[in-house]
């Protein structure tokens, strides 16, 4: 149940940030993505999967400093993301460039994917 929890609070978080950095409001969406990460540390338990949330935070945190890591693949990636883990479904097991290395791509792809 924890592990679900922490995934649908990272998927809000990471809309929310996009549509913040949508809008410029970096400042703003690094204070969600924050306040996220801050959350998941700060549980007593960890699920298996919070250390792949983490990295996915991590990631999303990289690519919303400007503007410009934004538009060079910053939405893209962060909107796949939350998309990923809204529908538990992965259908790229392709490492972004520039990505931070996560894991968060396996926890939905199938053997027949790999």
């Amino acid at each position: 149940v924890s592990a679900q929890r922490e995934r649908v609070e990272v998927t809000c978080a990471l809309q929310e940030a996009a549509a913040a950095s949508d809008k410029g409001q970096f400042d703003q969406a690094l204070q969600v993505i924050d306040a996220c990460d801050n959350r998941m540390k700060s549980a007593k338990k960890k699920s298996p999967v919070s250390e792949s949330l983490e990295q996915e935070l991590m990631d999303a945190r990289n690519r919303m400093q400007s503007r410009a890591a934004w538009e060079l693949g910053g939405r893209a990636e962060v909107r796949d993301a939350a998309q990923m883990h809204k529908m538990q479904r992965c259908t790229n097991t392709m490492q972004a460039e520039g990505a931070t290395q996560k894991s968060s791509k396996s926890m939905y792809v199938s053997k027949t994917q790999d």
